[in-house]
């Protein structure tokens, strides 16, 4: 008997229960936000930065150059480019340096490969130079790189023609890559996002010449300066990284 009261009654909670929830049913998790746009701000605050991912190339090779040589009493020249190489999806892409201090002293640049003896290319680029970040166009001297293939390039302040061991040289790596379907991602997202999947996807001197150009538009855009310092900072170019921050305040 005490059994089947326990048993009914019982069952009556759990049908009180039953009717509890069908009245109050439990709420949907909430919707998951999508994170704003890489070059987006919010409520003022500071800009996103881009992050750079150096691509995997199994051990460190030796820098070829030094990153930073002085061209003077103070004058420093440095080759823009990560340690051991920078990728590129461009056959012909975009190469750059910095110069501390105006000069007028004669700039050759110079395109090797790993294969051949002598360079691709010798050229004198036309001078003088201001001081700050200078371009090497390999599309305006008819250069295409072959995929796979890592190219040296150097750039040389020849103090004097004659005594050329006295030249100041930095120089870097670049390693044209297929990218898979990345063209396609860099050219479906806006300007301002482009150098964001760049770096992230490993491809530096792409991500470099968006910035770059992006400042040559607009001179006076202080987030291109800060984006552009930022990558700089991260592969440790600190003193072209500390001209172009300055550059980002008024």
């Amino acid at each position: 008997m005490k059994r089947s009261l326990f048993f009914f009654f019982g069952l009556g909670i759990l049908a009180a229960l039953a009717t509890a929830e069908d009245r109050n049913p439990p709420s949907a998790p909430p919707p998951v936000s999508s994170p704003p746009p890489a070059s987006s701000s919010t409520g003022g605050a500071a800009p996103v930065l881009p992050r750079y991912v150096p691509p995997v190339h199994g051990a460190p090779r030796a820098s070829i150059g030094a990153g930073t040589r002085a061209a003077g009493v103070a004058a420093h020249l440095e080759a823009i480019s990560p340690e051991p190489l920078g990728q590129t999806l461009s056959p012909s892409p975009s190469l750059y340096w910095y110069l501390s201090e105006p000069t007028q002293a004669r700039v050759d640049f110079t395109l090797t490969d790993e294969t051949s003896v002598t360079p691709l290319v010798e050229r004198t680029l036309p001078g003088p130079f201001v001081a700050g970040m200078h371009r090497v166009d390999l599309e305006a001297l008819g250069v295409k790189l072959t995929p796979g293939t890592e190219y040296q390039w150097y750039v040389s302040l020849v103090k004097d023609p004659e005594e050329r061991s006295s030249d100041v040289v930095t120089g870097g790596i670049v390693l044209l890559v297929d990218g898979g379907g990345l063209r396609e991602q860099v050219a479906r997202v806006s300007a301002e996002q482009r150098p964001f999947v760049l770096a992230e996807s490993g491809i530096w001197y792409d991500a470099v010449d968006a910035l770059s150009r992006r400042i040559e538009s607009e001179p006076s855009d202080p987030t291109a300066h800060r984006q552009l310092a930022a990558l700089l900072e991260q592969v440790g170019l600190t003193q072209v990284a500390a001209a172009e921050g300055a550059k980002s305040h008024p």
